[in-house]
């Protein structure tokens, strides 16, 4: 069994309320009460330390964007990282259509789509850490 295998998964949902509290889900299951947000981080780490496992955790803004992480048992440091990526990290492999300078405020160029599919560059982009790396090519 793998250290993936082996993580509770935790979902925080923040009420729309402005009550401070949060609607959580431990492996699917509600938990009886909402947590304060202010308690968070008390809840997980006890979580991951009385089971002795690592919580994988995604918090959920009412603005649609989430937020992951991995908490990891104190008495267990996290395995050591011997790539771009963290270890268990979803790793999406993207295609760059296209590529262009940003302006000098960092603004995002506005590029044109492709005319012709082909000759693209793929990149290997981690999901929690924001880290790329070229994809190695295609072996097949």
């Amino acid at each position: 069994m793998t250290a993936a295998d082996a993580m509770r998964r935790v979902d925080v949902h923040p009420r729309p309320d402005g009550s401070e509290l949060a609607d959580v889900t431990i492996d699917g299951r509600q938990t009886p009460r909402p947590v304060p947000l202010g308690g968070l981080g008390l809840f997980l780490s006890t979580l991951s330390d009385r089971g002795r496992q690592p919580v994988d955790v995604s918090i959920h803004e009412l603005t649609g964007t989430v937020h992951t992480d991995v908490i990891w048992p104190r008495d267990q440091p996290p395995p050591p990282s011997a790539g771009p990526f963290e270890p268990h990290e979803t790793v999406h492999l993207a295609s760059i259509l296209r590529s262009g300078p940003a302006s000098p405020t960092g603004m995002p160029p506005l590029l044109k789509p492709p005319r012709r599919g082909g000759g693209r560059r793929l990149v290997l982009l981690g999901e929690q850490s924001g880290h790329t790396c070229p994809a190695p090519h295609a072996r097949g």
